[in-house]
């Protein structure tokens, strides 16, 4: 029940953290969540993409690049989403994406790779469509059944992760790279 754990703030594993557990689903379920909007995204709803290139291509005077490597993928299925954002008031929303990619993973890892961003705060987020549905497939009382996260390893409580919990800084010309776990 790790899965479950992870929606969870309280402590050990118990009857209560069982009832909140419960109590969180339902209450994600009862309406569109957070889930639905943010991890709907996909490459047509993408303001921008990008591709997939390994080499970085030589970036502008005091443009960085934003590079997120996903580990803990638990297969190399489908395909990984993965959504940038530059402002709190739409993350981690559908229509608030800077840019989106959709990533083929290899070695249960998905890597990638935002250029061209000016200097400022970022915060991603990132599902694996497994099944290649274009998807964030969720089972009964919403518990998702496809891996998420959030840069910074952002936690999920009631809501999804504050801007400022996943933000990253990027200055300008910097390139940066940072690591973050698929929760399954």
């Amino acid at each position: 029940m790790k899965e479950i754990e992870d929606f969870v703030l309280m402590g050990p594993c118990g009857i209560w953290s069982t009832l909140a557990a419960v109590l969180t689903l339902f209450v994600m379920n009862g309406s569109p969540t957070w889930a639905e909007e943010a991890m709907a995204f996909s490459p047509a709803a993408s303001v921008s993409e990008q591709s997939e290139a390994v080499g970085a291509p030589a970036l502008a005077p005091g443009l960085g690049s934003l590079t997120l490597s996903i580990s803990g993928l638990r297969s190399d299925k489908g395909t990984v989403h993965v959504a940038l954002y530059d402002s709190p008031d739409h993350f981690p929303a559908n229509d608030g994406m800077v840019s989106v990619l959709s990533i083929h993973p290899a070695n249960q890892r998905a890597e990638a790779t935002f250029d061209a961003l000016p200097a400022g705060h970022y915060a991603i987020a990132f599902y694996h469509d497994e099944n290649a549905n274009g998807l964030f497939d969720r089972g009964l009382l919403g518990v998702p059944l496809e891996g998420f996260g959030f840069s910074r390893d952002a936690r999920v409580t009631l809501k999804p992760p504050s801007f400022s919990a996943a933000a990253l800084r990027l200055e300008a010309g910097q390139q940066r790279a940072v690591e973050a776990k698929m929760r399954y």
